[in-house]
């Protein structure tokens, strides 16, 4: 070949050197193998290092292209670019800790973070359902309250559901689940924590508790006993069939008792704002209450007089200890619910029409025509649990 001058270069010259990397000596630019020693000369390419899925939370680092460096941005700010990743991340962590420091979040306990919640989010709930919270909180988390929220992890909260798992139920626990949650969530608002460690939590198995209703024997004993308070709201809950929150819940304003009716319901958009006949039998006990709520100027039926609580867990039972339906308080074979089970029972013996029953109960209907063409009047509702004292006085087996 011809140089820029017009002359041939001599072969030796036209080819470019390269030194073998093993035996260091020279070749042709363009071999493959040491034509000395067999070494075989293709370098290996350079590992490309590739972008690593961050964390929700932690920063982002982006290689730039081009060229081999990193850039760091942590919530919108850019902290510059890096020679590794590695340094992108160290920066971002530091960064980060910074930013934590000066967040007056940072440093909250589990306690104080409760405090947060209760104030921003309890407005939102029932009374029952921050009164719940607030138990199971305060009787619960005592000995995570103290701890910073920032160094709770999932393992905390599991090991407050295991210890309550061994001497309570289901239940118990998934409330404690509920309250982990909000409470991680509020600090996730505030960034003290960027996962919710209470949707981690495993459950115990939930077990099916046996529900047992009264029978006729139990029920006249429960008639000779009527002039005992807690007895009657017994009696008006077997009648009626309605759940124990309902008539605690239930507005006075809603009570019509010249059209022997009133109007309740809590739960499933079946059971709200529906109409409950009152069995004359037990007209003159709702009456007695209707009054005592009137004169005392209270909104619900039962407010001022007795709470659900008080009624559910030490008034119920003793009640029935009085009527010797039990022999100690002890006894949990019955209780509040079994007045609805029993309100079922009866009017299943009865065969009272299953769309009828099902408006009364308030739940969701059989079938789809029932719930868009069946609407069931008072009347109707009234000569179906007036049919219960006749079914009751009647000598016929006993309810199972």
């Amino acid at each position: 070949k011809e140089d820029s001058s017009g002359k041939i270069k001599p072969a030796i010259e036209r080819l470019k050197k390269m030194k073998c990397i093993k035996c260091n000596k020279e070749i042709s630019d363009d071999s493959i193998f040491c034509k000395f020693c067999g070494k075989k000369q293709v370098a290996t390419a350079k590992k490309v290092v590739k972008e690593k899925r961050r964390r929700k939370g932690s920063g982002s680092i982006t290689r730039r292209k081009n060229c081999n460096r990193f850039e760091a941005r942590y919530k919108g700010t850019y902290l510059g670019n890096f020679g590794s990743y590695e340094e992108a991340d160290e920066a971002l962590m530091k960064y980060k800790l910074s930013d934590a420091e000066n967040n007056e979040y940072y440093n909250y306990t589990v306690q104080k973070v409760f405090d947060c919640w209760k104030a921003e989010s309890f407005d939102k709930l029932t009374d029952r359902a921050k009164k719940q919270y607030e138990s199971v909180f305060n009787n619960y988390f005592k000995e995570i309250q103290s701890i910073k929220m920032k160094d709770t992890k999932a393992v905390n909260y599991q090991r407050v559901v295991n210890n309550a798992a061994e001497l309570y139920g289901y239940d118990i626990c998934a409330k404690i689940r509920t309250v982990a949650r909000g409470l991680c969530e509020q600090a996730m608002k505030n960034d003290i924590i960027d996962k919710n460690y209470g949707a981690l939590i495993s459950l115990p198995p939930k077990q099916k508790p046996i529900k047992n209703i009264f029978n006729k024997e139990q029920i006249k004993a429960l008639w000779k006993h009527k002039d005992i308070f807690e007895v009657k709201i017994i009696l008006i809950l077997i009648y009626t069939g309605i759940r124990p929150g309902e008539l605690f819940t239930t507005d006075v304003s809603n009570v019509f008792i010249d059209k022997k009716y009133f109007v309740t319901g809590i739960k499933t958009e079946a059971g709200k704002n529906r109409p409950v006949p009152i069995a004359e039998c037990v007209l003159p006990l709702f009456k007695e209450i209707y009054s005592m709520s009137k004169s005392r100027r209270k909104s619900k039926l039962l407010e001022g007089i007795i709470t659900q609580e008080q009624f559910t867990k030490q008034l119920f039972h003793r009640a029935l200890l009085e009527c010797e339906i039990i022999s100690t308080t002890e006894d949990r074979a019955l209780t509040p619910y079994s007045c609805r089970h029993t309100f079922f029972s009866i009017q299943k013996q009865l065969k009272t029409d299953p769309a009828l029953l099902t408006s009364m109960f308030g739940h969701a209907d059989e079938e789809v025509g029932n719930k868009n063409y069946y609407h069931p009047q008072i009347e109707e509702k009234l000569a179906a649990v007036n049919q219960m004292q006749d079914f009751l006085n009647k000598k016929v087996k006993a309810i199972p």
